[in-house]
């Protein structure tokens, strides 16, 4: 697990995200790992994008 991972993963919760079922998306309950070039996952934008 990557301390941006974790990170991100947080910064979202204090955005208002809930965990997400979609597994691969920044908010599913589990870390899981990124790569080099991580782009945020479309279930993650567009929930965020919903709140604001």
């Amino acid at each position: 697990t990557s301390l941006f991972a974790v990170a991100a993963h947080e910064f979202g919760h204090s955005l208002g995200l809930a965990h997400s079922s979609v597994k691969g998306a920044l908010m599913y309950p589990w870390y899981q790992g990124i790569s080099q070039n991580y782009e945020l996952p479309e279930d993650d934008r567009n929930g965020i994008q919903q709140m604001y």
